[in-house]
C-alpha cells in the first residue's frame, strides 16, 4: 500500500512522460523500503521494532513492579524487628508475588503467574508450557526484562540479569520515606494506574476495567515522577537505610545519572 500510494505521489511531480515514470519509480521505492524497514531490521538484529506506547508500558510495569518488591521487603523487615513474624511472613510472601522477587527457578506456575502483569496472567501457562521455538522467541521479543527472565528459566535458557537496585535508582525515582505508596493500605495497582495516565497511556490497553480506573482517580494516591531522576547522594542514603532496616550488610556505590536530571518530585494524583 505505501509502495503504490507513494508511486503516485510520485508521478504527480513530473511535467513530462520520462519525469513523471521517475517520480512514480522512485516514490514506489521509497515507499517499499519504509514499509519493509522494519521486517529488515528484525532479520539483521533479531529484534522486533515496538512501538513507544508499548515500551512506555513495559518500562511502567517494571518500574511499579520493583517499587512493591521494595515496599513489601522493607514492611517484611520491619515487622521481623517488631517480633510480627506472621505479619513479616505474609510481606515476603507478597515481595516474592512481583516479578522482581519471583522465586523464577522453584516456584509453581500458580505463583509466577501472580507475578506478571495481571492482564497476561490468563494466557500465562499456555505460553509456558505450550509453546514452541518460534512463539517463544516472538514472546521474549515483546516481554519486558523482568517477565523474559521467568520464561527463559522455565525454558532453560540463559537468564539474563536483572537490574541492581542501587543502579535502577540511579535512573529512576525512589520515593523518601514520606511518601504514602510505602503505606500497607496504599493500592499499588491505583498508583500504577495514575502514574500511567500522567505519562499519556490509556489504561484499558493495559487490562484495567474502568471501574478500576475509576476506583484509582477516587483515591487519587500521590506517585512519583517516572521522568525524574534523583540525587545519587540521595539515592544512596534511602538505599542504605533500607538495606539497614532489612539487616542486609554491605555497600552502596552511586552510579552517576547520565540524563543530567537532579530533581526529586512526587506529583499529586491529578490528572
Amino acid at each position: 500500500t505505501a509502495s503504490i500510494t507513494l508511486a503516485a505521489a510520485g508521478s504527480m511531480f513530473g511535467r513530462t512522460l520520462p519525469g513523471k515514470t521517475f517520480g512514480s519509480i522512485a516514490g514506489g521505492l521509497i515507499g517499499f523500503g519504509a514499509s519493509t524497514a522494519g521486517k529488515l531490521e528484525q532479520a539483521l538484529t533479531g529484534e522486533r521494532s515496538m512501538p513507544k506506547a508499548r515500551k512506555k508500558e513495559l518500562a511502567l510495569e517494571e518500574y511499579v513492579d520493583i517499587l512493591t518488591y521494595v515496599k513489601n521487603s522493607s514492611l517484611a523487615a520491619k515487622a521481623d524487628a517488631a517480633g510480627e513474624a506472621n505479619l513479616a511472613a505474609s510481606y515476603r510472601s507478597a515481595a516474592k508475588r512481583t516479578m522482581y522477587g519471583a522465586d523464577i527457578y522453584g516456584g509453581s506456575i500458580e505463583t509466577l503467574s501472580l507475578a506478571v502483569p495481571k492482564r497476561k496472567r490468563e494466557h500465562f501457562k499456555a505460553m509456558i508450557q505450550e509453546t514452541d521455538s518460534g512463539e517463544r522467541e516472538r514472546i521474549l521479543s515483546t516481554a519486558g526484562r523482568l517477565e523474559r527472565r521467568i520464561y527463559q528459566a522455565a525454558w532453560g535458557m540463559r537468564v539474563e540479569e536483572k537490574p541492581e537496585l542501587a543502579e535502577y535508582f540511579s535512573r529512576h525515582e525512589l520515593p523518601d520515606q514520606s511518601w504514602e505508596g510505602w503505606h500497607p493500605n496504599t493500592n499499588m495497582e491505583h498508583v500504577k494506574i495514575k502514574m500511567g495516565q500522567n505519562m499519556g497511556l490509556e489504561m484499558s490497553q493495559m487490562g484495567y476495567y474502568p471501574q478500576q480506573i475509576r476506583e484509582a482517580n477516587l483515591t487519587n494516591p500521590s506517585y512519583p515522577s517516572f521522568f525524574e531522576g534523583q540525587k545519587e547522594e540521595d539515592n544512596a542514603a534511602q538505599i542504605r537505610a533500607m538495606m539497614s532496616r532489612m539487616n542486609i550488610s554491605g555497600s552502596v556505590t552511586p552510579v552517576r545519572n547520565p540524563f543530567g536530571s537532579n530533581s526529586v518530585t512526587i506529583n499529586a494524583g491529578v490528572r
